[in-house]
C-alpha cells in the first residue's frame, strides 16, 4: 500500500510503504458516536482500528483546513513513527519547529 501526502509542506511526503502488521499507533478513538467528529477525532478513531492509510489521508484533510495546526503535525509524526516512516515524521516534526 501506497500513500502520498500532499499539502502545506515544502514539497510532499512520499511513505514508500505502508506495512500490514504494522503496531497501531499510540492514537487513542475518541468516543463511539462519529457524527460530526473532524479530521483529528476520526483518524485517531481509524489509526485504533489498524487503517492506517485512512487516518493518514485524514490527517492531510486536517492539514488542508489548518496548515498550522500543531496538534495535527504532531499526530501525524507519531503515526508516522509507529508505521516506520522515521524520516517522514523527522518532516512531519520539523514543520512544528
Amino acid at each position: 500500500m501506497f500513500v502520498l501526502i500532499q499539502g502545506p509542506l515544502q514539497g510532499s511526503i512520499q511513505l514508500r510503504s505502508l506495512p500490514s502488521d504494522s503496531p497501531a499507533a499510540d492514537l487513542p478513538p475518541e468516543g463511539d458516536d462519529h457524527s460530526g467528529e473532524g479530521p483529528l477525532a476520526r483518524a485517531k478513531r481509524l489509526a485504533a482500528a489498524r487503517d492506517f492509510k485512512a487516518a493518514i489521508l485524514c490527517l492531510q484533510e486536517g492539514l488542508q483546513l489548518a496548515p498550522e495546526d500543531g496538534v495535527i503535525w504532531c499526530q501525524l509524526a507519531r503515526l508516522l513513527l509507529a508505521l516506520g516512516c522515521y524520516g517522514d515524521a523527522i518532516t512531519c516534526l520539523i514543520r512544528l519547529a
